[in-house]
């Protein structure tokens, strides 16, 4: 349901209506909504992770770990070409 394209606009609430269950068998699909979710999404994607990483195993941490220092990667790469862009103009 979450990745259903019909809930774009409704993520936010449905992660919040994560919050009493168990949802750490989705603790990959809330990385990526980290990554690339919207505000909202993002936010809440992140305070799901935290209230259950104890449920994450270490593996699966340097997994995530790999995969959010890519992504701040990228992000610090568009960054400069953002700034780079703003001193040209």
């Amino acid at each position: 349901m979450l990745k259903d394209p019909k809930t774009l606009g409704y993520r936010g609430n449905l992660l919040a209506a994560l919050e009493p269950f168990d949802y750490s068998a989705h603790m990959d699909l809330l990385i990526d909504y980290v990554i690339n979710g919207n505000y909202e999404v993002s936010r809440k994607s992140y305070f799901l992770i935290e209230s259950r990483l104890d449920a994450v195993s270490k593996k699966k941490r340097k997994r995530y770990k790999k995969k959010l220092k890519e992504a701040r990667e990228h992000l610090e790469g568009h960054v400069k070409l953002l700034s780079k862009t703003i001193k040209m103009l």
